[in-house]
């Protein structure tokens, strides 16, 4: 029953560990994308400038 139970420890931490890593890397990605978009946003404003 004790080997059963930290079976079940060891399991539940490892899929804690496999979905935080999972949700940081999607998150990482959506801040590139969030910041890419944003300077682009940034160079178009500055070309609008230029032009004025």
């Amino acid at each position: 029953m004790k080997d059963l139970f930290y079976l079940f420890i060891a399991f539940f931490l490892f899929f804690l560990s496999v979905y935080n890593s999972y949700s940081y890397i999607l998150d990482r990605r959506k801040i590139k994308r969030i910041f890419r978009s944003r300077r682009k946003a940034m160079n178009r404003r500055k070309k609008k400038f230029k032009l004025l």
